[in-house]
């Protein structure tokens, strides 16, 4: 199969990804960032975009901020998903399920504690249907 040529959507999208990676490092909590990306996989949740392993990186990060930063974890989300999200292209629907997961997620972030603690919720939250899933990307 032949690569796609690049856009000019696909530099947008590099140049925002580099500049959030960059803000969170400078504000502290790259950190964050890593683990949910990586975290959803070792507890059982394969996609990262899309589908039940999306559902449970939003929950995770969103409660992580939370427990962090407090209430500055909306503002940190909603920037993500108002404004780089938007200029690279994201539908509506994933937004949504985005937004919706994160704001559950600072839920979770603020009746658990430690970060066991929001796993184990985020963990029985997805068993009980309580993420927000779309139907993953086809192959």
């Amino acid at each position: 199969m032949a690569e796609r040529e690049r856009t000019y959507r696909d530099d947008i999208s590099d140049f925002l990804y580099d500049a959030e990676q960059q803000v969170a490092r400078g504000l502290g909590f790259k950190d964050i960032l890593d683990y949910s990306d990586a975290r959803p996989r070792a507890l059982g949740y394969d996609n990262p975009h899309r589908g039940e392993g999306d559902a449970a990186r939003h929950l995770l990060l969103a409660g992580r901020l939370q427990q962090r930063y407090g209430n500055l974890a909306e503002i940190i989300l909603s920037g993500h998903e108002y404004g780089s999200n938007i200029l690279q292209g994201q539908d509506r629907a994933s937004r949504e399920q985005d937004i919706l997961n994160n704001d559950f997620g600072r839920g979770l972030g603020r009746t658990n504690k430690t970060t066991e603690d929001l796993e184990a919720a985020v963990v029985a939250a997805m068993k009980r249907g309580r993420g927000v899933v779309l139907p993953e990307d086809p192959a």
